[in-house]
Parts: C-alpha cells; sequence; structure tokens
C-alpha cells in the first residue's frame, strides 16, 4: 500500500491490506502461533504506520501472541539507515541480487522521476549491504528471543512517534491520498 506514483508501481489498498493483515494473524493466534515476525519490504509511512497499528490490535485481542512487525533495518531502531533505493537499500540488494542494481541509470535531481530517499546509490557497495542484513538479522534474533509484549509496544510507540508528523501533516482519512500530496510536496520543493 501507499507506493509512489510511477508507471511501474503496483498498489492495493490500504483496507484490503489491513484486512489481510488483521486475518492473518487471527488465523495464527487461532493454530496457536506464539510469535509472528512480519517483515516487510515496503518501507513507506503510512503503510508501516498501519502495520503497527494492527500488530498492537493483535496482540491486545490475543494474549498469548507476540507480532514482531517491521521493515528489515527498522528494527535497529536507528533511522539514519531507512532509506528507500538510496544507499543503504541499494547496498542491501547489491548483497543478495546485485544483478538487479543498475545505479548507472540513476540520474539525481529529477523530481516526480526518481523514488530515491536518502543518500546516493551510486556509492552503495555489497559490502555495506552484507554488513546492514548481518547487523539486521542479529536485531531480529534479537527481538525473537528477547523481546517481550512490553518491548514491542514500547518499540512501536517509537516508530508511530517518528512517522507522527507525517500522518498529522498528510493523512486526511485517506494514505493513497496522503502520499500523493507528500510525493507532489516533495516535488514541488526541489
Amino acid at each position: 500500500m501507499t507506493t509512489l506514483p510511477h508507471s511501474f508501481s503496483m498498489q492495493i489498498s490500504a483496507n484490503t491490506l489491513c484486512a489481510l493483515w488483521a486475518e492473518m494473524l487471527f488465523e495464527c493466534a487461532r493454530v496457536g502461533a506464539k510469535t509472528v515476525c512480519i517483515v516487510t519490504g515496503h518501507y513507506a509511512q503510512g503503510h508501516e504506520w498501519e502495520l503497527y497499528r494492527i500488530a498492537q490490535d493483535a496482540m491486545q485481542k490475543y494474549q498469548d501472541l507476540r507480532v514482531i512487525a517491521a521493515s528489515p533495518l527498522e528494527i535497529l531502531l536507528e533511522d539514519e539507515l531507512l532509506d528507500h533505493a538510496g544507499l543503504r537499500e541499494t547496498s542491501q540488494l547489491l548483497a543478495i541480487r546485485p544483478e538487479l542494481v543498475h545505479t548507472e541509470l540513476f540520474e539525481p535531481g529529477k523530481p516526480g522521476k526518481s523514488g530515491v530517499l536518502g543518500d546516493d546509490p551510486r556509492a552503495a557497495t555489497a559490502a555495506l549491504g552484507e554488513e546492514l542484513l548481518v547487523r539486521g538479522l542479529g536485531a531480529w534474533r534479537n527481538a525473537v528471543r528477547k523481546w517481550d509484549r512490553d518491548t514491542l509496544h514500547f518499540f512501536y510507540g517509537k516508530r508511530t512517534a517518528a512517522y507522527r508528523p507525517y500522518r498529522q501533516k498528510y493523512f486526511k482519512g485517506s494514505w493513497e491520498q496522503a502520499i500523493l500530496d507528500w510525493w507532489k510536496s516533495r516535488s514541488e520543493s526541489r
């Protein structure tokens, strides 16, 4: 949900995706799961906000369930690592699927065309990607082993606080419209 308005972006509505997440977590609780990890590959404000909301709702409904939900590096709680097709995300892809990376096609300063949010992806390296992946996996392993429900609620509180300014400024009842308004303001400010 909440994809950037590019010609090849495919989107599922917020209502559909939230219903899917809620039903999936209900089924996990029904069959006796104690811990569910949702690692999302889509790092976007509305997407993350709703994912955290659904995770917390599920933990409130199902007292034996822990839901750990985040993008791969978000669990480190280091916001400077979070980008979109920037240095860090590109480095991770170089480490696992280098044939998919074509930084030579990147044209900096093209508002409305580039989905790059963060540092220049042309400086990405597989070594940095490997380092980030190892750190992220270690943090996920730690969360699965040690995070209790209180720690998870603290984590979700920190993450939603990071997205609160975006939500207050752009969300007017529709996440789909919020991303369009945000993208338009970003394009106009360049």
